[in-house]
């Protein structure tokens, strides 16, 4: 593994899955990508007022260089960067992803108390897990990192596992 992809909403989920995945990043020696998605909230539209788009992402930058400071001061040698793309989280994780040459995709997950939240709005993590073609590692918030010894893995027996290596990938987990 050499590149482990983060993706980051600066919620308190978010960190706790940036803990685990540099720790990730520190047992495997890979590199750590920080990735955050912004875009225009739809109440500016509705209001009659778009921000600035550079302000956001300037605020944006801001803050993911204090995330990537922060976390190279607890995880020391470990090669952290981070990226930002306007859009929404869950239609681009993947592909800039894909871009940063990602070996496996992180992604914090907050316990959905809300009906609403659950079954109307969905969350970023299931969707990008759902439909992403690079493995995902989906972090609950109360989770810490240990050493992974065990893995259930869930397949489509009708897919060929065989040429896509994806148990190769698993098995990498392991060792």
């Amino acid at each position: 593994m050499e590149n482990i992809f983060v993706a980051v909403d600066f919620s308190t989920s978010s960190k706790n899955a940036a803990m685990y995945a540099a720790n990730l990043a520190g047992y495997f020696e890979a590199k750590l990508t920080l990735f955050h998605s912004y875009h225009v909230p739809a109440l500016g539209f509705e209001a009659g007022y778009i921000p600035p788009i550079n302000d956001m992402r300037s605020e944006t930058e801001t803050e993911m260089k204090s995330w990537v400071a922060w976390l190279g001061s607890h995880f020391k040698g470990i090669d952290i960067e981070y990226c930002l793309e306007m859009g929404l989280a869950a239609d681009v994780i993947e592909s800039k992803a894909r871009e940063k040459h990602a070996d496996l995709i992180v992604l914090g997950f907050t316990g959905q108390n809300s009906f609403v939240k659950e079954h109307i709005l969905g969350s970023v993590a299931a969707r990008v897990a759902e439909t992403s073609h690079l493995p995902v590692l989906i972090v609950p918030e109360h989770v810490h990192y240990k050493k992974i010894k065990k893995i259930a893995y869930a397949c489509d027996l009708d897919k060929n596992l065989e040429t896509n290596n994806t148990l190769m990938k698993v098995k990498y987990f392991c060792s």
